[in-house]
């Protein structure tokens, strides 16, 4: 907006202050309407000086205690002689009703009014990211020392849950504008709190004490280890395999890309809701293969053998096969053996599922809650959603095996009967994608053009 404007001139007019400011806002049911009625009020005759209108998403973003979950946001400024603010106050509220437009609160024009000139700059940024890496290098160094001291368990526990305890607020220091950055934070923290606990736990990866530098790479880069593993120091780097691998993440990235741009140009959410949410589902899960392909090539440069982190998700039979045997195995790996198992999965699998499944959801909530600075609670929703998917299914097969074990093998073999189950699957996940991606638009909105331009700051044909 104006970073190529070049200004050739400019002239000044001095005009008195205005005798009277009012501000006013409406709901409208949809974007078309919202600017269909901006239209009819300029056409009427009335000239509001200030007319803005945002989307749900920008809305919550933006005014978090005004806004709505679905429709547009209107926010309207009205100054002049007191007699035409008036009348031009209630001229334009009675032509929004006409067009189906609801009162809304003028604080949120008040919030604009008074932050509407405020731009970002980067130098804020920079510094509190070095903050940020500075103090997460500290809390490295802090959970290093800890862990390889002569302390009994018990003790370093407590002293890692003190040391820890920053990291559930660091991501704030980084500026709200780059809350993509916070969220990637709120993960690399994750990263050293769990790997520490691996690292504390009774079989360690490494049978001596390493130097601070093979702690780091292990807590750094432990999604890519098999776990575990002692001897990945002493491997040569694959570098081509690696960047070979690095560039298969640069196609997907592309095709990433060429989705989120055709959605965002030539896609109306409004008239195809599910579409876009399914365009969506599709667009996640190809961003994290492509992150995954950068992460594992690189892993593979500096000499560690990858993992397998997917196995076929879109191809998942039920949400059960999805979360247990086909997504994010090396996380899924981890919750199993510090949660799911704990918490009695052998005696009482159900419960164990449907605790298990609530505490991921609230750790995915904060994230990006404290990324989005608003609190929502989609994530918690769509995780005790599918917690009770996974434990009915579970209910279910174990009886119908053993009482019909013909129809279970005919199910469970068919061709037909897999068709049938992977399309159930997909739209169940279409379904419940809605409030993971409500959620997720806080931080990340893919069909923004803006999210669009930051994957590929040169897209020639965007309007």
């Amino acid at each position: 907006e104006g970073i190529l404007g070049v200004i050739t001139g400019v002239t000044f007019s001095l005009r008195w202050l205005p005798e009277k400011r009012t501000m006013s806002a409406y709901y409208a049911p949809s974007m078309a309407d919202g600017f269909e009625a901006q239209r009819y009020i300029v056409q009427t005759g009335w000239t509001p000086p200030v007319m803005r209108q945002y989307d749900a998403t920008e809305a919550r973003r933006l005014f978090p205690d005004q806004s709505r979950d679905e429709g547009a946001l209107i926010l309207f400024v009205h100054e002049g002689p007191s007699t035409r603010v008036e009348a031009e106050l209630e001229a334009c509220r009675s032509l929004a009703a006409e067009m189906g437009c609801e009162p809304a609160p003028a604080e949120a024009v008040e919030h604009w009014f008074e932050d509407r000139n405020h731009v970002p700059g980067f130098e804020p940024f920079l510094i509190r990211f070095s903050l940020s890496v500075g103090a997460l290098f500290c809390i490295s160094i802090l959970t290093y020392l800890v862990l390889y001291a002569s302390f009994s368990r018990l003790v370093r526990s407590l002293l890692l849950t003190a040391i820890w305890s920053p990291l559930l607020v660091l991501p704030l220091v980084i500026p709200y504008e780059y809350r993509v950055v916070r969220l990637f934070f709120f993960l690399i923290c994750g990263f050293l709190a769990a790997r520490s606990l691996d690292l504390i736990s009774s079989s360690p990866p490494f049978r001596e004490k390493p130097g601070f530098g093979g702690f780091f790479f292990y807590v750094f880069f432990a999604l890519a280890l098999k776990y575990p593993d002692p001897e990945w120091r002493t491997r040569p780097g694959d570098i081509p395999g690696g960047m070979l691998q690095m560039l298969r993440g640069v196609g997907i990235y592309l095709i990433v890309l060429a989705i989120t741009t055709f959605n965002t140009c030539f896609h109306t959410p409004e008239t195809a809701y599910w579409l876009n949410v399914a365009s969506k589902v599709y667009e996640w899960y190809l961003l994290f293969v492509c992150f995954m392909d950068f992460y594992y090539g690189l892993a593979r440069m500096v000499g560690i053998e990858g993992v397998v982190n997917l196995r076929e998700p879109m191809l998942s039979r039920s949400p059960a096969d999805f979360w247990f045997n086909r997504w994010n195995l090396p996380v899924i790996d981890w919750i199993q053996r510090y949660l799911f198992i704990p918490l009695g999965a052998l005696r009482h699998p159900y419960r164990a599922t449907l605790i298990t499944f609530l505490i991921s959801g609230v750790i995915h909530q904060y994230g990006f809650n404290i990324s989005a600075e608003t609190m929502n609670l989609d994530f918690l929703w769509y995780f005790l959603i599918h917690g009770l998917a996974v434990a009915g299914i579970r209910a279910v097969k174990r009886p119908f095996r053993r009482k019909l074990p013909r129809l279970y093998r005919l199910w469970r073999d068919h061709p037909l009967a897999k068709v049938f189950q992977h399309t159930v699957t997909l739209a169940f996940f279409i379904v419940t994608g809605s409030l993971f991606f409500r959620a997720v638009d806080l931080v990340i909105d893919f069909h923004q053009l803006g999210f669009v331009r930051q994957l590929c700051p040169v897209v020639p044909f965007l309007p």
